[in-house]
């Protein structure tokens, strides 16, 4: 490598570091005289707050103090696995309608097949007609 594709891996690596650093801090969250929760990263002046360490892509210092799913979150996860389950019902209930529809092509051919293989006169309009069958089956 030369000097400056060096000093350029340096530089980047130097600024992810600093730059993963600057957003740790503390956050003070409180409830105003109007009711609604306010956060910031300076406390309030007068009144009760809560103080919380804060680093950047943590999950345990969400805007509520809780873990996991809001109420809001949990319902559109519910919504859409309850559309993932429908999916695949209809997918499995289509994958059988198609295998019971393969299964009558190959029965209706096999019966055509052994329609054609008996000569006469008489079995010349079950011919047709099993023709006709095993076309309409096999689409």
């Amino acid at each position: 490598m030369n000097t400056y594709t060096k000093f350029s891996l340096l530089f980047v690596l130097v600024i992810h570091f600093v730059g993963s650093n600057a957003h740790a801090g503390k956050l003070y969250s409180w409830v105003d005289e109007n009711g609604q929760s306010q956060y910031s990263d300076r406390p309030p002046t007068g009144g009760h707050y809560t103080e919380k360490n804060s680093r950047s892509g943590s999950r345990k210092n969400s805007p509520t103090g809780q873990r996991g799913l809001r109420q809001g979150e949990k319902e559109l996860l519910r919504k859409s696995n309850s559309r993932k389950s429908d999916n695949m019902s209809s997918r499995r209930t289509a994958l059988k309608k198609h295998a019971a529809s393969k299964k009558r092509c190959s029965q209706l051919a096999e019966r055509y097949r052994t329609l054609l293989g008996e000569p006469g006169e008489d079995d010349r309009k079950n011919v047709k007609k099993a023709y006709r069958h095993m076309k309409s089956a096999c689409r």
